[in-house]
């Protein structure tokens, strides 16, 4: 189960008090239903009666949330929303050598979402940039390996390769992905391990996935596993009975009517 920050002093601000108990149902749920970066997916109102217990009108919903100020941000064709003090409230400062928060930073960088938020954090110090040039200088295959590697990117391609049934807890499995996959090497070492995973699930198929997140602090487990080869049973060839008095060890009985009984 993930878990998430929750804001205690809500029920006094002035906006959440306006709210109507759906309302704040609402606003609960989208807190904790959203990715780690915010955004949460919009689901038809009909979904959302079901989950809310009440029927839940969009626009009125956005209308209540940004009367005073904005707090939601609608993008991607109205498709999501970006809650705009997440960010702020679960992570403070954006700390450049969190590799979560860089993440976050990356990702809200790319959808036009960073100005938005209120607390960005600092910047990387101009002058280790320098240093980190010069480095780059005396080992450049290394450094074009670490520039192409995009840690979202792996995981989706990896999410997307673990077995159906276990892809569950997406938020809580991407904060591990960040602190497991540092570089390329360690994503290959995983999608070894989901191989053999997957192969031991088709080979005991009475098994269900592991979720993905419970997987993933064991995934070396997996990394050279072989799936033990099961016992067979020989095929033994029926012979007659030599010692039989029937047929004399011939399997053949005398009146021509067939096999003997003695064959085993």
């Amino acid at each position: 189960m993930a878990k998430r920050f929750t804001d205690t002093e809500k029920w006094k601000k002035a906006f959440y008090k306006k709210l109507t108990p759906a309302y704040k149902c609402f606003w609960n749920f989208i807190t904790d239903d959203c990715d780690h970066n915010g955004v949460w997916e919009v689901e038809d109102e009909q979904i959302l009666a079901i989950r809310i217990g009440e029927k839940i009108n969009l626009d009125s919903a956005l209308a209540a949330f940004n009367e005073d100020e904005k707090r939601i941000h609608i993008f991607d064709a109205g498709r999501k929303w970006f809650i705009i003090p997440f960010v702020t409230f679960q992570y403070g400062n954006l700390n450049p050598k969190n590799r979560l928060h860089e993440a976050v930073r990356a990702y809200l960088d790319a959808k036009g979402l960073l100005a938005l938020t209120p607390v960005r954090g600092p910047l990387s110090d101009p002058l280790e940039r320098v240093k980190e040039k010069d480095k780059d200088k005396e080992k450049v295959k290394e450094t074009v390996k670490k520039e192409d590697f995009n840690q979202l990117e792996a995981f989706e391609t990896v999410w997307n390769e673990y077995p159906v049934r276990g892809r569950l807890k997406r938020s809580a499995s991407l904060r591990l992905w960040c602190e497991i996959a540092v570089n390329r090497d360690i994503v290959s070492r995983v999608q070894k391990s989901i191989k053999n995973y997957a192969e031991h699930l088709k080979a005991n198929d009475w098994k269900l996935p592991q979720e993905f997140p419970n997987w993933l602090e064991a995934w070396p487990d997996w990394e050279n596993y072989k799936e033990p080869e099961k016992p067979g049973f020989e095929k033994r060839e029926k012979k007659p009975n030599p010692d039989c008095s029937t047929c004399n060890g011939t399997g053949k009985l005398p009146d021509g009517r067939g096999k003997c009984w003695c064959w085993s």
